[in-house]
């Protein structure tokens, strides 16, 4: 008769019991029970190895945004479809290192995005005359001595207003792509589709822009905007190719 598998509770403390459970006790805990306990117990079942939940679960040192991610999960005889690691009919969700970033990224980006449909978008009354803070911004650049003029401020405050758009999509972007695939996309190509979602949403701003009062729609908005998205996902694309090949400079050095 087949002995019982050890109870969710045993902790497993010392090497003989660990000798003794070995890998029936870590497939137990990963099949039965993948959750937060769970993974500490069998993580204290084997110091790594077949024995362990951290030889084909990804270490929470690998970030979810490289190739590492993939590689060392199957380097256990596990695969990763999407947000999970399989192994042996188990499905386990994986949740990289920077979970709480990703999230806090997520949050800002919604806020950013509200923050600019309300500025874009809010019905303002019929003027001919230059917004407050324009011409506020302009005497204080002109009292610095600073020779620019109303049409360039605001061409400027268009780009301004769309580099978060970069800054924040491109890591988004890349994060999304690698919980899907397992493996980031490029820098320069996920730069390339966040231009293009910026120039969209800037398009799709001017357009809703014919139906509200005192807003004045123009093609130029759409190019500022579209050069800010580019801007800011320009300088995260370089600040990772930068990164990765910092990477490999060590990697080669050690």
């Amino acid at each position: 008769m087949a002995s019982a598998a050890p109870s969710h509770d045993h902790e497993c403390p010392d090497s003989p019991c660990r000798t003794l459970h070995g890998a029936r006790w870590s497939e137990h805990i990963a099949t039965s029970n993948p959750t937060s306990s769970a993974r500490r117990a069998a993580r204290r079942s084997g110091p790594g190895g077949i024995c362990s939940w951290d030889a084909w679960k990804p270490r929470e040192t690998i970030s979810p945004v490289n190739r590492g991610f993939v590689d060392h999960a199957r380097g256990g005889g596990g695969t990763v479809e999407g947000r999970w690691a399989v192994r042996g009919g188990s499905r386990i969700r994986v949740r990289g290192p920077y979970a709480g970033v990703v999230r806090l990224l997520t949050w800002t980006f919604a806020a950013y995005l509200a923050a600019v449909l309300v500025v874009t978008l809010w019905p303002s009354p019929q003027s001919t005359d230059a917004p407050g803070w324009a011409t506020a911004t302009l005497g204080f650049l002109q009292g610095l001595g600073i020779p620019i003029t109303l049409p360039v401020l605001e061409a400027l405050a268009n780009v301004v207003m769309f580099g978060p758009f970069g800054l924040l999509g491109v890591p988004l972007a890349r994060g999304a792509g690698a919980r899907r695939r397992g493996v980031a996309p490029g820098p320069w190509r996920t730069a390339a589709l966040v231009t293009l979602a910026g120039c969209a949403l800037s398009v799709a701003i001017e357009l809703t822009q014919h139906l509200l009062p005192g807003r004045v729609p123009t093609v130029q908005d759409v190019v500022m905007n579209t050069a800010g998205a580019f801007l800011g996902a320009a300088l995260v694309a370089l600040a990772v190719v930068a990164a990765s090949a910092r990477r490999r400079v060590v990697a080669g050095v050690a």
